[in-house]
């Protein structure tokens, strides 16, 4: 009789045992752009803009443009440096704070097309482009539409549709673009930095936009991923994968099992003017070295977030 009640319950803790076989758990997963973007691991923030000539971190109140002038830029150069540590793919401050366009915007009259660089003929962007595709390494471009000091004393509506303009040039004048890197993703506006209250709300058009543009293009900060530790140079452990309902700026890491979770690959930025973080270049500034970088690597990638450092030109 107690061999058979045994073998009773046995069975039955078999039977249940094979039914939750056959449930499946739904996790969200990785989407393409995402999963390319986790196995770049490696990439190279590009801070180079009117703030490289006016010594200067926030171009707010923007400058006269006629500050940018340089000798000459050898973007060949920065791409073999980049590659030479290991970056897969370079961001380049196309448009940083203040509103400086890097390339002849029609958007704006603050861009490279009225300073005294090659009697205002030169275009950045278009030769950092080519030079990532002469050395195979993904182009990508920062760009901040909520923070264009040049622009915030536009109306809401025209202010808007100006950066509509501006990612809409970057993404149809230069080939695939594989990732935006939108800063202050879903911040509000702040005195000077843009009009009223044109800013969470216009995120909407903006990703609207790009989707339509470039479906492939990944936005990061953005709806496709989020930073951990900013400008750190530090990652998260245990690190989940997961955000608690959509992502913004900064993640909000969560577990798989929460019922908001959608999958968010994370990133830490760092600059390698540190101490001091600094990210446009200047004279003289203290720079990390090999052993530093190295710590920093293992405290993101190697707990497994990815790693952007900043080399500035």
């Amino acid at each position: 009789i107690f061999f058979r009640a045994w073998m009773g319950h046995l069975l039955r803790a078999l039977w249940l045992l094979s039914f939750l076989c056959l449930v499946t758990i739904s996790l969200p997963s990785a989407t393409p752009g995402q999963q390319w973007f986790q196995d770049q691991e490696l990439a190279q923030f590009m801070h180079f803009s009117i703030c490289t000539f006016a010594d200067c971190e926030q171009d707010s109140p923007a400058h006269d443009p006629n500050v940018f002038n340089p000798v000459f830029t050898d973007t060949d150069q920065w791409v073999r440096v980049a590659k030479s540590w290991g970056a897969k793919h370079i961001c380049l401050t196309a448009h940083h704070t203040g509103g400086f366009a890097l390339w002849p915007t029609n958007a704006t009259a603050y861009s490279i097309r009225n300073t005294p660089y090659k009697n205002g003929t030169a275009d950045v962007v278009r030769d950092f482009v080519a030079s990532c595709h002469r050395h195979g390494v993904e182009p990508c471009f920062y760009v901040i539409p909520s923070w264009d000091s040049y622009e915030s004393h536009d109306t809401e509506a025209v202010y808007v549709e100006k950066q509509m303009q501006m990612i809409r040039e970057l993404l149809t004048r230069y080939g695939p673009i594989r990732r935006l890197w939108f800063d202050f993703y879903r911040f509000q506006c702040q005195p000077g930095w843009c009009p009223g209250k044109s800013f969470p709300k216009a995120w909407s058009r903006i990703l609207r936009l790009v989707r339509e543009l470039s479906p492939q293009t990944l936005m990061l900060p953005g709806p496709d991923g989020c930073l951990v530790a900013a400008e750190t140079g530090n990652g998260l452990y245990p690190n989940w994968y997961y955000n608690a309902g959509p992502t913004g700026y900064a993640c909000n890491p969560t577990p798989p099992e929460h019922p908001r979770a959608i999958y968010a690959p994370h990133e830490s930025d760092h600059s390698i003017q540190n101490p001091g973080d600094a990210w446009f270049w200047h004279k003289g500034h203290a720079y990390l070295k090999a052993p530093d970088l190295f710590e920093h690597y293992l405290l993101t990638v190697g707990q497994g977030s990815n790693y952007i450092l900043n080399v500035p030109p």
